[in-house]
C-alpha cells in the first residue's frame, strides 16, 4: 500500500516496482529439468477512486429490478480470480489493483477484508470474491 500526498513519488514508485518484477527473472523448469530464466508477467489494474460513486466501484442492487450489477472493482477482481484459477498450473503472473485517489471511509470498510488474512472481497448482494497472495 502506498500512501502520501499529491506529488510524492507513488505513482514512480509503482511504475519502478512494476518494471523491476517485470524484468527480475524466475527461474522455472521445462520437460527436462533444465533451469532457464524468462520474464515474470505482472498485471496491473488502475482505478481512480474520485471518478466513481461507491456503487461504481463495488456494485449495486438495482431496486427495480433487484439484480445485482457488479461495479469496476467487483469486475477487476473476479476477472483476476478466474484468470488465476486457469493460470495456477501455468507461469506464475503477478497481479497488482490499484486504487489510486484519497482514502475515503465508505470505501476503505468494503476493502478491510482484503486487506486482512482472509482476502476476500463481500459484494452488496452476499457474493464473495477471494483472491490469492499473489495480489
Amino acid at each position: 500500500m502506498l500512501l502520501g500526498g499529491a506529488g510524492g513519488g507513488k505513482t514512480a514508485m509503482r511504475n519502478i516496482l512494476q518494471k523491476a518484477l517485470t524484468h527480475l527473472p524466475t527461474i522455472a523448469k521445462d520437460e527436462t529439468q533444465t533451469r532457464q530464466s524468462r520474464m515474470a508477467t505482472v498485471d496491473v489494474t488502475v482505478l481512480n477512486l474520485k471518478s466513481m460513486q461507491i456503487s461504481e466501484l463495488y456494485g449495486a442492487i438495482n431496486t427495480d429490478t433487484l439484480e445485482f450489477s457488479d461495479g469496476m472493482l467487483a469486475s477487476v477482481m473476479r476477472s483476476y480470480a478466474k484468470t488465476h484459477e486457469s493460470q495456477m498450473s501455468l507461469e506464475k503472473v503477478k497481479f497488482n489493483r490499484i486504487l489510486d485517489g484519497p482514502i475515503d471511509t465508505l470505501w476503505v470498510e468494503n476493502f478491510n477484508a482484503l486487506l486482512d488474512d482472509s482476502k476476500i472481497l463481500c459484494l452488496a448482494n452476499g457474493e464473495r470474491i477471494g483472491i490469492s497472495g499473489h495480489t
